[in-house]
């Protein structure tokens, strides 16, 4: 296998991180497998793939401190944004569906009572309102 295949595989699951379709468990899974992906390949290639590798763990490592993680607001949260932050329909859907996230958002955090879940649930905004801006400002046919 060369790097590029690892990295199609690394790069699928980092989106689904992103999407929020991937749990923490599961990611615990998909980082041992992409491992045993990284060790078949060359030394150079090795490297490049460690350096990937760490950043997945960073991302479970956070994860894993989030003191909420089993909250229902918080899962409700990720829930909500993963479905707003879909790649599927037209640059016009996917700006629809990232606002109505962000409400949604809003939302939960407002009924919440932990400061600093709300916080953290509000956080999960900033990503959908840079899709946002990235999708109106981007040329036709590069959307």
């Amino acid at each position: 296998m060369a790097y590029d295949e690892f990295r199609t595989e690394y790069d699928a699951v980092l989106e689904a991180c992103l999407s929020a379709r991937l749990d923490m468990d599961g990611l615990a899974v998909e980082l041992d497998r992409l491992r045993g992906i990284a060790a078949a390949l060359s030394p150079d290639e090795q490297t490049q793939a460690a350096t990937d590798l760490q950043s997945l763990d960073e991302i479970l490592t956070m994860a894993r401190q989030t003191p909420y993680s089993d909250s229902p607001a918080y899962n409700e949260a990720n829930r909500v944004f993963g479905l707003a932050n879909s790649d599927d329909g037209t640059p016009a859907e996917r700006i629809a569906r990232a606002e109505e996230g962000i409400q949604q958002l809003r939302a939960i955090a407002d009924r919440g009572a932990d400061q600093q879940e709300n916080y953290a649930i509000m956080r999960l905004t900033e990503p959908l309102a840079m899709l946002i801006d990235a999708l109106r400002t981007a040329p036709p046919g590069v959307r």
